[in-house]
């Protein structure tokens, strides 16, 4: 429980009640912090019942075993697992980039998709394996415990380099996988910068006939904005160094968090821009200030630049040059000081 501080006198009271009417529950806890955005858990007190945090689930036709003192798991979210996993096919490959105790992971694999699964939390991981065991899945699924930029990189690698039996015929081409999820929504949106250039090296693969497709993310989020769809969209855009086109993505939204507070998940197919690394990202500190200008380019975008960008580099020939993450940006003051841009000179020759 989440005991309102009003209550607090009586919970005791309450925890035995609720214990009383429900011969299903053992223990009757209340929750005392906010979720650790590290490992997903909070420090909680026993109201009633046993001092016992093993926990043992039913949901979406699986068995979850979990100490819930350890990891997250939170029943309000069965229809977003459901609707996701309701969009995998039999033989898609899924990349579960915040796992947890595997919610999307072991449904998804009994659809008969073949997972790759991670959480960075050492009881999550440990209660995943567990889990996958207890559901008597014998293949397909491959759990990590690493943080979720690294397992992005990794998985895909992996991929790369594994040769796997799927429950489905597939195409003799290249491989992506069809799906990344990435449910944590206090930060998710901050890991989608790990896509720019993922497939960089790869990009050849993408020439074949059939070519390949590139992923769709699912990335869940919070947000308090009076225009939430378009908050998402552009933090996301942000993340990546490149903008999302509002007509070719959903914003779902998932549950109401608290009274300003809701909870989403956007979905769009990776971008070729962000994919291969065609965009490149500027970070120009403003003189006086600690704060950071970006300015989000292609080789063919130009974005306005605010006259207090500090010169990095100076050009012979005249403006402002800064290195950016795929090619030396150019500040053109043609416009006048006021209206200086960035303009990407592609440093690949």
């Amino acid at each position: 429980m989440n005991l309102r501080d009003e209550f607090l006198p009586w919970k005791t009271l309450i925890g035995q009640i609720i214990l009383d009417k429900n011969r299903n529950i053992t223990s009757v806890v209340n929750k005392l912090d906010v979720i650790d955005s590290t490992f997903r858990n909070f420090r909680m007190e026993v109201l009633a019942g046993e001092d016992n945090m093993i926990a043992e689930v039913r949901e979406s036709g699986c068995r979850f075993k979990f100490d819930f003192s350890q990891v997250y798991w939170n029943s309000r979210l069965h229809t977003e697992h459901d609707r996701l996993v309701k969009m995998f096919k039999k033989g898609d490959y899924v990349a579960d980039v915040f796992a947890g105790v595997g919610p999307f992971a072991l449904p998804a694999s009994k659809k008969g998709c073949i997972v790759y699964a991670n959480d960075l939390n050492p009881a999550s991981y440990k209660y995943l394996q567990e889990n996958v065991t207890l559901n008597k899945i014998k293949t397909g699924i491959y759990a990590y415990n690493l943080d979720g930029r690294d397992f992005i990189r990794k998985a895909v690698e992996d991929l790369d380099a594994t040769v796997i039996s799927a429950p489905v015929s597939t195409p003799a081409t290249y491989r992506t996988f069809d799906h990344f999820v990435m449910n944590l929504p206090a930060i998710a949106l901050e890991f989608l910068d790990a896509f720019r250039g993922l497939y960089r090296a790869r990009e050849p693969h993408f020439r074949q006939t059939p070519a390949p497709v590139l992923p769709m993310i699912h990335c869940h989020c919070f947000s308090k904005s009076e225009t939430p769809e378009q908050d998402v969209i552009e933090r996301a855009g942000e993340a990546m160094g490149h903008s999302i086109n509002p007509a070719s993505c959903t914003v779902h939204h998932v549950r109401k968090v608290a009274p300003n507070k809701d909870m989403f998940c956007l979905s769009f197919r990776l971008s070729e821009e962000v994919a291969f690394g065609r965009c490149a990202v500027f970070r120009i500190p403003e003189t006086g200030s600690s704060s950071t200008v970006f300015a989000l380019c292609s080789t063919d975008v130009t974005r306005a630049c605010p006259p207090s960008a500090k010169r990095k580099d100076a050009d012979p020939n005249g403006g402002e040059t800064v290195q950016g993450a795929n090619g030396v940006g150019k500040v053109d003051e043609t416009e006048g000081p006021a209206s200086k841009k960035v303009r990407v000179e592609d440093g690949s020759g």
